[in-house]
């Protein structure tokens, strides 16, 4: 049952962050940039060591060229994460941004006790915090 209630959630969050599916898909984009600069990085570095034959035997000028492509794989890998991680902020605090906003609208409809509404709009915006800790466990809230 309990398992069943989580899927309910999730359904319902997917349902709110389907309105940012453009935002998703760029986030992934970037991610996906982001672990293959990262993965590409140890091999320039096996290409860099290559140039290094033995004592005395070292060409500094290629290995130096190696080296200014890492630095700017690096870079591109940190602004891809530091704009990964603008994207995901925006798409959590719209997303819980539209859930206040349906709350309230349903607020403004019907009577309830305090105590339901207190808990039916906890229980919205701790499940998309859920999700999204799941989905992006990197990035803090």
């Amino acid at each position: 049952m309990r398992q069943k209630a989580k899927k309910g959630t999730l359904k319902k969050v997917l349902r709110y962050i389907r309105r940012y599916s453009f935002f998703v898909g760029l986030s992934v984009l970037l991610a996906a940039a982001s672990v293959a600069a990262t993965l590409y990085i140890p091999i320039l570095t096996g290409d860099a060591v290559d140039y290094i034959i033995g004592p005395g035997n070292v060409d500094f000028a290629a290995i130096f060229k190696i080296l200014v492509q890492i630095g700017v794989i690096i870079g591109l890998a940190a602004l891809a994460q530091w704009m990964m991680s603008l994207i995901n902020n925006r798409i959590t605090y719209r997303v819980v941004r539209d859930i206040r906003n349906e709350a309230f609208g349903k607020l403004q409809k019907l009577r309830t006790r305090k105590g339901q509404l207190a808990k039916r709009n906890t229980g919205k915006h701790r499940a998309c915090i859920h999700v999204y800790q799941i989905f992006f466990p990197h990035q803090a809230l």
